[in-house]
């Protein structure tokens, strides 16, 4: 009959030996979890960035690549984001996509894949923007968007809408309306001539300006649309002069809206007032038109009248490294506050996990140098306008609302 198994002499040892090995391995465990934690303590936290660093909107994201880089060597120069009680430096990976909404989404695939970035910032213009959301979305991490016109990035969402994804910029229901408001400073005929393309923020912003319209006390009288990359403009230009408005307003890129105004000049129409949306919210602007540009406006979305906090932080910063005045410096302000409340949302969260950091993305509500950031229920946050003139001077400065203004509205344009 055998003898109980804690009778057994051999029994004892086999179960010392058993206690020892989980014991053992308990230890290991805990060590190499602690190892885990020292290397993920050691490692940067990797922010993933596409922007259109060569090609038509190469300006616009030399701008924008200043404010992430003022962020992240912000933070890093107080030795990091404090992560759960560890300090962890931040390294942007920056690629380019020139432009092509393909190369955005291979490189946000990359990013995520193979440089492990734990969060995307960019892109540049909804085409750019969607391509890297829809990335950002199928592989569940955080993007923040703060380059694209609100509307147009929203009508790419997905059934169910955004779920990792965040936009703030303008809204293009109040910009396409900022533009009569403007013009009511002054006396014209209150008709309009349209000039916009095919993006989607020129489709959209072109209907939102042919509803707006009317409910103003203006009428567009004609209105040209064409694709990107049109380059002779002759018959939008003689059918916008003999439809007799007094003022132009476009949604185009800047080399196609640059050769247009330049055609416009070899055929002698100049409107009493011309709104270059997209196309004049950089130095390259005036750089390519000098003088011929003055008097051409914008809304934009910050200037420093604003008063935002920061503000003189930001001019100091970013007012020696570009041109124009607040139409550049907006650019860098508002990247800027994208990559401040990504690094507000790693802190909060205590983690970089995906999951924790869009939920930390969710909670923003604060006053930034760009203006205050609070998501509705689209992910999406809008900025107030504001409307900026090139001025004889090479700068552009507020001349509307009121209480904003900086400068005098030149109207009517100064002949060619």
């Amino acid at each position: 009959m055998a003898l109980p198994y804690k009778g057994r002499k051999g029994g004892v040892v086999a179960l010392a030996l058993f206690a020892l090995l989980i014991a053992t391995a308990a230890s290991a465990s805990a060590g190499a979890t602690q190892d885990a934690k020292a290397a993920e303590a050691g490692k940067p936290i990797v922010i993933g960035v596409s922007l259109p660093l060569t090609g038509p909107f190469e300006r616009f994201a030399a701008l924008i690549r200043m404010g992430y880089e003022a962020a992240a060597d912000g933070v890093n120069a107080t030795g990091g984001l404090n992560v759960g009680g560890t300090k962890r430096l931040v390294q942007l990976k920056i690629l380019d996509d020139r432009g092509d909404p393909q190369k955005t989404s291979e490189n946000a695939t990359n990013l995520i894949l193979r440089s492990q970035a734990v969060a995307l910032l960019g892109a540049f213009s909804p085409p750019l923007a969607i391509a890297m959301a829809q990335v950002a979305e199928a592989r569940g991490i955080p993007l923040v968007v703060d380059h694209s016109p609100i509307r147009a990035f929203l009508s790419a969402a997905p059934k169910g809408g955004w779920k990792w994804s965040w936009v703030f910029f303008f809204d293009e229901l109040t910009m396409t309306q900022q533009e009569f408001k403007t013009m009511n400073m002054v006396k014209s005929n209150h008709k309009v001539a349209l000039f916009t393309d095919g993006e989607q923020d020129g489709q959209i912003m072109g209907g939102l300006w042919e509803k707006a319209a009317p409910k103003l006390g203006y009428k567009v009288v004609y209105h040209a649309s064409f694709p990107v990359g049109t380059v002779d403009y002759a018959d939008f230009i003689r059918r916008a002069q003999s439809s007799g408005a007094d003022i132009m307003i476009s949604q185009m890129i800047p080399p196609d809206a640059i050769a247009l105004w330049k055609q416009m000049k070899a055929l002698g129409w100049k409107p009493k007032a011309a709104f270059m949306e997209k196309a004049g919210n950089t130095a390259f602007w005036w750089a390519a038109l000098g003088k011929a540009a003055t008097g051409t406006a914008m809304v934009h979305f910050w200037s420093s009248g604003s008063g935002y906090p920061g503000t003189d932080f930001a001019l100091k910063k970013f007012g020696p490294k570009t041109q124009g005045g607040d139409v550049e410096i907006a650019h860098s302000v508002v990247a800027y506050t994208a990559a401040t409340i990504l690094f507000d949302a790693i802190k909060k969260a205590g983690s970089t996990d995906p999951a924790a950091l869009n939920k930390a993305i969710a909670a923003t509500n604060h006053t930034y140098v760009a203006g205050h950031i609070k998501w509705d229920a689209a992910h999406a946050a809008a900025l107030p306008t504001v409307t900026l003139q090139w001025q004889s001077n090479g700068r552009a400065s507020a001349v509307y609302p009121k209480d904003k203004a900086k400068a005098q509205f030149v109207y009517p344009l100064p002949p060619w």
